[in-house]
């Protein structure tokens, strides 16, 4: 195996079974498991880098990024912590999770158009309070924003 890739076991087990009926020599079979994990991990290496310019898109967006990032941040939470409820009204932590897990795993977090979008249904929805500024939401938990971005400069830890 290629250095640093850890193979699907039951994927591993089919192909030797599929190599030993089909009778591929081991080294063609070798090469065949070299030439995939290669290919994944490649695939891999590509999509993190994509994520990252994803990311930078938003850092430098002159709506949302920059000094403005930390208050988009919070409106998304706000946004997420307003319909993430169940019937009665009161948050359901295991939908604001599920928003989290599902804006990491696609990367949605990390794109521009889906941040706008979302950052504009918050201020659609938001109820000003007495200074005009829209309210936004503290938690003691980790935020959404905080899964997705971590800690953002200034935040206390």
């Amino acid at each position: 195996m290629p250095e640093g890739f850890t193979p699907d076991a039951q994927l591993l087990n089919n192909f030797k079974e599929l190599g030993v009926k089909s009778k591929i020599p081991q080294e063609t079979a070798q090469e065949l498991v070299n030439l995939f994990a290669d290919h994944q991990k490649k695939s891999l290496e590509s999509y993190v880098q994509e994520r990252r310019t994803w990311r930078e898109e938003v850092k430098n967006d002159p709506e949302l990024g920059g000094h403005n990032l930390k208050g988009t941040l919070q409106n998304i939470e706000a946004l997420v912590q307003k319909f993430a409820t169940d019937s009665e009204g009161v948050v359901d932590q295991s939908i604001v999770e599920g928003m989290q897990e599902n804006l990491i795993f696609w990367g949605m977090g990390d794109r521009l158009s889906f941040l706008k979008f979302l950052n504009n249904i918050h201020k659609a929805t938001s109820e000003d309070k007495a200074d005009g500024k829209p309210g936004t939401v503290t938690t003691a938990q980790k935020s959404t924003a905080q899964a997705i971005w971590g800690n953002m400069p200034g935040d206390k830890k």
